[in-house]
């Protein structure tokens, strides 16, 4: 069966552009790799890293390309990840036999990576390049940015891409028009507070006009916090909590979260006379604030509570802009489009990009760099993520010395392709974690040695 193992990933509509989006764009070297495999071959660890990096045009071990061989083997098979090519369907496992008939872990391209992966992942490319050629650019334009993260936030039930896709959609067949929040939140489908963050994003990264009290401030939310208000308490009381549910039911039929409902409006009756804002709600009853924020926003759209924001009433508003429309028409349409019943010919034209760098190699290979320099700029180099930098670039010298390498060494190695400053202290810490997962070995006093089976 033709896409079988997409399909059987990816069953539904909303998981297929889960998968094209957030499954395989981003990170933007994520569908880099996917686009330089050859899908008659299987490819072992290095293979694929050589493989991405001469199609890239880039010098392999060089901070030209941004990521080590490690990290690019990890967008098969996500180790523990969402969001793997593996896991979408895009690539397969395989087991390759080397020299001396030893088999070892292979990864090769499906027909739908092939036949959708690729022309996707062009049109990623194109439109990275588009935004960065603009008089008028975006603040940010690298895939990572735009679509955020790539695994499932099981709290909001989707990947971001979907949360993407649907706000600009909705600008763009909306241009012109003014939309608050809560109208985009209600007629796409997703919970206002998701729907809050996603057009703040987007506001910040400036590929659509966003202006609201709910801005984030050096990873801090500013002032302008709704605040709820029992609209007529003696009702309130009087009705029955599940009858509540029911009504909310027939206005969103996707809402699923009754048990929440219950606490939150038994939590509300205990003092229906005062003001709640749902992060206070979500402390005092453990529910995560999206949920929160979603039961608040059904009872007020019943009319059952009333808001208003902290310092006045300000509305949120949005509206589509140059970049919604390219981000719409490059990429988002074709991606619907498509995405219906797995057919590339739905969308006319659905691989122009795709066979215009195959033509021209050498503007593929300018193209290219100038995403990943505009990712590695704008990428995170703190935190978790600047954790795994790290780990990997350690993971790198080990392998590439390929014996057991004393501390000093490692760390002055490190040093020198690392992005940002590094103290021992931190290294050593590095260390004991890749130690722990079975990664590095402890050889001898100070000399640590990579797990022979990683290489």
């Amino acid at each position: 069966m033709k896409y079988k193992l997409f399909k059987k990933a990816n069953p539904d509509f909303q998981s297929r552009i889960e998968a094209f989006t957030s499954g395989i764009l981003t990170p933007d070297p994520k569908g880099i790799t996917l686009w330089s495999m050859d899908p008659l071959r299987a490819y072992t660890q290095l293979e694929l890293y050589l493989s991405v990096c001469s199609f890239s045009g880039c010098e392999p071990e060089t901070r030209e390309f941004p990521l080590m061989r490690r990290s690019v083997w990890q967008y098969c098979n996500g180790k523990g990840r969402g969001g793997s090519l593996e896991k979408i369907g895009a690539v397969v496992k395989l087991k390759v036999k080397r020299r001396g008939n030893k088999y070892v872990t292979g990864y090769q391209k499906t027909d739908a990576g092939e036949d959708f992966g690729d022309a996707i992942v062009a049109r990623g490319t194109y439109l990275v390049n588009r935004f960065s050629e603009r008089r008028n650019k975006p603040n940010l334009y690298s895939l990572w940015k735009i679509l955020g993260g790539p695994s499932k936030s099981e709290r909001v039930g989707h990947r971001r891409g979907y949360a993407v896709y649907k706000i600009i959609k909705l600008l763009y067949e909306n241009e012109g028009e003014k939309l608050t929040c809560s109208e985009i939140a209600k007629e796409a489908k997703i919970a206002t507070i998701t729907c809050s963050h996603v057009l703040n994003d987007l506001g910040n990264v400036g590929v659509i006009d966003y202006k609201s009290p709910y801005r984030d401030i050096e990873g801090k939310r500013a002032k302008g916090w709704a605040r709820y208000k029992v609209r007529n308490p003696s009702e309130f009381l009087r009705r029955d909590a599940e009858k509540l549910y029911q009504e909310i039911r027939k206005t969103r039929p996707w809402f699923d979260a009754k048990s929440n409902l219950m606490i939150i409006i038994d939590f509300i009756r205990q003092d229906p006379y005062r003001e709640y804002e749902y992060n206070e709600i979500a402390k005092a009853t453990g529910i995560c604030p999206e949920k929160v924020s979603n039961c608040l926003s059904s009872l007020r759209e019943l009319d059952y509570l009333e808001a208003e924001f902290i310092g006045g009433k300000v509305k949120s508003i949005a509206k589509a802009n140059e970049h919604t429309r390219d981000l719409w028409e490059i990429l988002f349409e074709p991606i619907e489009k498509i995405s219906y019943n797995l057919d590339p010919s739905a969308y006319s034209g659905f691989y122009d990009i795709l066979d215009y760098y195959e033509e021209n190699e050498e503007k593929r290979v300018e193209a290219i760099k100038k995403q990943l320099e505009v990712y590695d700029k704008e990428k995170t180099h703190i935190g978790p993520r600047g954790g795994e930098e790290i780990r990997n670039l350690i993971l790198h010298v080990l392998s590439s010395s390929g014996k057991s390498m004393k501390f000093s060494h490692i760390y002055e190695e490190v040093k020198k392709i690392c992005s940002r400053k590094i103290e021992s202290g931190g290294l050593v810490r590095h260390l004991k974690i890749l130690i722990k997962s079975g990664d590095v070995k402890k050889v001898g006093k100070g000399f640590y040695k990579i797990n022979p089976s990683l290489n």
